[in-house]
C-alpha cells in the first residue's frame, strides 16, 4: 500500500521538522486535513518503533465512529496495526511497533483521564471543536523519554465550532497566510508554532471521486458556506451577519463599515466610551458624529494588567484639543473596591472633566449596533400617494396651513437615507475582530455569549449608546453642524478668509441662545499671511 502526500500544502506539513512542537493544518474542509493527522506517524516510521505512543483525537466518540476509525482502518491494518475496539487502539505489535489509539474529548474530565499518559504524537481533528483549556491541559502529556522518537502536537481544522475563536487567535492571526514559526515560552522552555493553510483545491483526490464537491458546499448558507471554504471569522451563529470589514463584489457600496482614516473635522462632536479591566483588557474607544448623524468611530486604545494611572494618563494624552462632549465608562467602575476613589473618581481627575455611566443594557445594546450596521435600503413607503390634484390642496390651504405642508410633503422626494450609520477607521483592529467574531449565547438566545477578547464589543456598546442619545437630544445642534460645515467647505473651495469670518460670526450670533455655543474654530487665515489651517486633525 502505497501512502503519500496528496497536495504540496500536505506534503509541507507532513515534512514539519521535530522542532516544530505545534502546528495546523486549517482552512477549507475537504483539504485532507483528518487523511494527514492519521498518516503522520506512518509517513515518519514512528508506529514502528515498540516504544512509540500515539492519540488522535475527536470531540465525541460518534466522530470517531463516523469518520476517524473506518478512514484508520484503511490505512493501518494493511501495515500490521490491530484494532482493539474495547481500548481504542490500534497495536502494530505484530510488526514490532507501538500504538496509536483514536480518543474523545467531550468535557474537561475526559482531558484528566490521560493524567499519567505519556504520548510522542497527540494529533487532534477538528480543533476548532474543542475547548482551549482541554487543549492546553493535553500539552504537558505530550513528552518523550525515548531517543529518536518525538514529542509534537499536530492538528487539523476548518472554521467553525465552540473553539474557532482561540484557534484563530492561536494558529492564524499571527500569520493569515502561514507556514511561519512563531514561538512561545511553555513550560520554561522555547516551543514553535506553526500554521498550514490548505485549500479544497489542493486535494485532487477528493476532486477527482467527487466533482461537484465544490457546488455541493456552494449550495450551503452564506455564513456556513464562507466558513467551509476558509472563512476563519464567517461562521455560522455570527450575531453581526450584515457586517462588512471587505465589500462583497456582489452588494452595493455602502455595504462596508471598515474605512480608510481621514481627517475628522474638530468641529465635530466627539464622544469617549471606557471598558476598564486589569486582568482583561481596558478598552477605549472614540467617536465622532458627523453633521449626518454618522458614528465615526477614529481610534482605539487597549492595555491589559495596566495601572489606572498609567492608562488614564496616555488616553488623556490622545484626548487633549479634541471636542468631546461626554465620556462613559463601565458602570462598575462606579464601586469602591476598597479603595478611596472609585476607578471612575481617579479617571475622571486624570481627564479633567466628569465622567458618566454608561448605559449597560446588553440587549440595547446589541439591538441598536444592528440599527447602525444597517446597510439595505429600506423599502419605499406604501401605498403611494394619489395623483397630485390642485383643488385637494387649495381646500387644505383654506383649512390650515400644517394641512397643505402635510399634503405637500407627500410628494417631497424621500431623504437621502446615510447607511450605514457606523463606520470605523482600519486602525482599530482589535474592534473590527471583536464585532466580527460575536457569537449568540446558548442560554439567552437574544445575546451575545461572552468571549476571551470581548471588552472592544462591551465598549462599542458603551459608544453607541451615549451617541444615539446625543444625536436624539441635539436636533439643534446638528442644524448648526450642517450650517458649519458648509461654511468650511465653501472656504476650501474659494480661500476667502473675509467671507468665511463673516459667515462664522453670522453663525456664532444666531447660536447665542443655544446650551452649547459654537466654538470658533482657530487659526484660520489665509494662506498667503503664513498661517497654517488647524482643523480637520483627528489627534
Amino acid at each position: 500500500m502505497e501512502i503519500k502526500p496528496n497536495s504540496e500544502p500536505q506534503e509541507f506539513f507532513l515534512r514539519l521538522p521535530d522542532s516544530v512542537f505545534e502546528a495546523m493544518c486549517g482552512g477549507e474542509a475537504g483539504g485532507g486535513k483528518s487523511h494527514s493527522l492519521i498518516c503522520y506517524p506512518i509517513l515518519r516510521g514512528w508506529y514502528k518503533h515498540p516504544a512509540f505512543k500515539g492519540i488522535i483525537f475527536r470531540e465525541t466518540f460518534p466522530q470517531l465512529e463516523k469518520s476517524l476509525i473506518p478512514k484508520a482502518q484503511e490505512i493501518y491494518e494493511p501495515l500490521g496495526g490491530r484494532w482493539n475496539g474495547n481500548e481504542h487502539v490500534f497495536d502494530f505489535k505484530r510488526v514490532g511497533g507501538g500504538k496509536i489509539w483514536l480518543s474523545y474529548l467531550e468535557t474537561d474530565a475526559d482531558a484528566r483521564e490521560h493524567d499519567t499518559n505519556e504520548y510522542n504524537y497527540i494529533g487532534f481533528d477538528e480543533l476548532t471543536h474543542f475547548k482551549l483549556t482541554v487543549y492546553k491541559y493535553l500539552l504537558h502529556r505530550c513528552r518523550t523519554s525515548t531517543q529518536g522518537l518525538p514529542n509534537i502536537v499536530r492538528c487539523g481544522a476548518t472554521p467553525g465550532g465552540e473553539g474557532n475563536f482561540w484557534v484563530y487567535k492561536r494558529f492564524v492571526r499571527p500569520f493569515p497566510t502561514g507556514r511561519r514559526r512563531l514561538q512561545e515560552v511553555f513550560e520554561g522552555r522555547t516551543i514553535e508554532r506553526v500554521y498550514v493553510p490548505i485549500k479544497l483545491e489542493n486535494n485532487v483526490d477528493l476532486l477527482r471521486v467527487n466533482p461537484n464537491y465544490v457546488a455541493q458546499i456552494n449550495l450551503l448558507p452564506e455564513a456556513e458556506r464562507r466558513a467551509k471554504r476558509g472563512d476563519w471569522l464567517a461562521f455560522t451563529g455570527q450575531v453581526f451577519s450584515e457586517f462588512r470589514a471587505v465589500k462583497l463584489e456582489t452588494e452595493p457600496p455602502e455595504a462596508l463599515h471598515v474605512i480608510t482614516p481621514f481627517k475628522i473635522p474638530s468641529w465635530w462632536p466627539k464622544v469617549m466610551a471606557i471598558d476598564w479591566g486589569y486582568t482583561a483588557y481596558t478598552c477605549v474607544l472614540w467617536g465622532a458624529i458627523s453633521p449626518d448623524k454618522e458614528l465615526i468611530i477614529y481610534r482605539s486604545y487597549l492595555a491589559k494588567q495596566t495601572n489606572i494611572s498609567v492608562w488614564s494618563k496616555e488616553i488623556t494624552q490622545k484626548s487633549v484639543g479634541e471636542n468631546i462632549l461626554a465620556i462613559v465608562i463601565d458602570p462598575s467602575a462606579s464601586k469602591r473596591f476598597g479603595h478611596d476613589k472609585t476607578i471612575t473618581e481617579q479617571v475622571a481627575a486624570a481627564l479633567g472633566r466628569p465622567i458618566e455611566n454608561a448605559d449597560n443594557d446588553r440587549l440595547g445594546g446589541k439591538m441598536l449596533l444592528h440599527e447602525l450596521f444597517k446597510w439595505e435600503r429600506s423599502p419605499p413607503p406604501e401605498p403611494p400617494p394619489p395623483p397630485y390634484d390642485e383643488e385637494e390642496y387649495r381646500r387644505c390651504l383654506r383649512e390650515s396651513f400644517a394641512s397643505a405642508k402635510a399634503y405637500m410633503d407627500q410628494y417631497q422626494p424621500a431623504p437621502v437615507e446615510i447607511l450605514p450609520k457606523c463606520k470605523i477607521f482600519s486602525t482599530c483592529p482589535e474592534l473590527i475582530e471583536a464585532i466580527q467574531i460575536c457569537d449568540y449565547d446558548e442560554n439567552r438566545p437574544e445575546d451575545v455569549k461572552e468571549f476571551d477578547g470581548d471588552d472592544p464589543y462591551d465598549c462599542v456598546r458603551y459608544l453607541a449608546k451615549i451617541y444615539d442619545r446625543f444625536t436624539k437630544l441635539s436636533a439643534k445642534e446638528f442644524e448648526e453642524l450642517i450650517k458649519v460645515d458648509l461654511v468650511m467647505k465653501q472656504y476650501e473651495l474659494s480661500g476667502d478668509y473675509s467671507t468665511f469670518d463673516r459667515s462664522m460670526r453670522r453663525l456664532e450670533a444666531d447660536a447665542k441662545a443655544r446650551t452649547t455655543p459654537i466654538k470658533r474654530v482657530r487659526g484660520f487665515r489665509h494662506p498667503r499671511r503664513g498661517i497654517q489651517r488647524t482643523y480637520g486633525t483627528a489627534r
